[in-house]
Parts: structure tokens; sequence; C-alpha cells
């Protein structure tokens, strides 16, 4: 009877661990999805920062010359 219950025991823990290292597998690929997302956003936001920052200056250097012209 002993070596019975030691025997599901095991077998327990065993299953425990199978289902607990596929599931480190899955949060570790969840984590790096994450991580592949945020890098993507952040490089979309230096994009359009680079993009405003190229037209903020081309309408300072139109603004520059109008009145330049004016004068």
């Amino acid at each position: 009877m002993q070596n019975e219950i030691q025997k599901v025991i095991a077998n327990q823990e065993s299953t425990f661990r199978l289902k607990k290292s596929e599931f480190e597998a899955e949060l570790e690929m969840k984590r790096k999805v994450a991580e592949d997302e945020i890098e993507t956003k952040r490089r979309a936001w230096e994009s359009k920062e680079m993009d405003l920052s190229q037209r903020e200056d081309a309408l300072r250097e139109s603004v520059a010359v109008s009145l330049d012209a004016s004068f």
C-alpha cells in the first residue's frame, strides 16, 4: 500500500513538473512577444518623433524665409 502511494505521489510530481515546465515555456514565449511588440512600438514612436521634428524644422525654415522676404 505504501509503495502504491509513493508511485501515485511520484506520478503526480512528474505531472506537476511537466506542467510547470510547459507553463514556464509559454510564459517566456509571451514575454518575448510582449517585448517585441514594445520594441516595435518604440521604433514607430521614434520614427514619428523624427518626422515631426523634421516637419517642425521645415516649417521654421519656411516661416523664417517668409519673414526675411517680407522685410
